[in-house]
């Protein structure tokens, strides 16, 4: 059926060609018997630099895709990564230890990150970034800075953090604004990510 389809068009386009040539008389064209050794000079010499060019705009294109590609990829682990913190909180046998190393380690990752947008061609404003840090650092404070108590007693059910035996549990407001936060930070995430993908 291809065959058909594409002799078809070619029939036709010859048709038309050809009517056209009968309608539209053109001045003759010639060809010189003798080769203008500064003609084919030229002619090489440009497609030479047209073909550098190619290669010089196409592997700038490729480096920046390569880029793009590789904090993206990086963003989205670190989405997984706050995500499965996220879930993890109402966990009764989350250890405030590892908590606290948990937040660190995201703020460290999100300052690396920062650090290789800034060797990349990418062109990202560093708000996005300097806000993602500064709603992990709120985070870290919802999670390890309030009143917090070791011993058990009847007087401190309302505090928002207790540690017993090294096990934290959060009262159900604090879980809420928590979780908010996470929310907020994975919010701006994907918008870094997106900023990303179109630069």
């Amino acid at each position: 059926m291809n065959f058909f389809k594409g002799t078809f068009w070619f029939l036709l386009g010859s048709s038309i060609g050809f009517l056209l040539s009968k309608c539209i008389e053109l001045a003759p064209f010639r060809l010189e018997k003798e080769l203008n050794l500064v003609s084919i000079a030229d002619l090489i010499i440009s497609v030479v630099i047209v073909f550098l060019f190619y290669i010089f705009f196409d592997k700038i294109k490729e480096t920046k895709s390569n880029e793009k590609g590789l904090v993206s990829s990086r963003l989205e682990y670190l989405q997984d990564e706050l995500k499965s913190n996220a879930n993890s909180i109402r966990n009764e046998r989350l250890k405030y230890s590892v908590l606290a190393a948990r937040n660190k380690s995201f703020i460290v990752s999100i300052n690396k990150l920062k650090e290789i947008i800034g060797l990349t061609s990418i062109k990202c404003p560093n708000d996005d970034i300097d806000k993602i840090i500064q709603s992990a650092r709120a985070l870290k404070d919802l999670q390890t800075n309030s009143p917090i108590t070791n011993e058990s007693s009847e007087d401190d059910e309302d505090l928002p953090i207790r540690i017993d035996d090294g096990i934290v549990s959060f009262s159900e407001t604090r879980i809420q604004e928590i979780e908010s936060q996470y929310e907020t930070i994975l919010t701006e995430v994907l918008k870094l990510r997106i900023v990303i993908i179109k630069a």
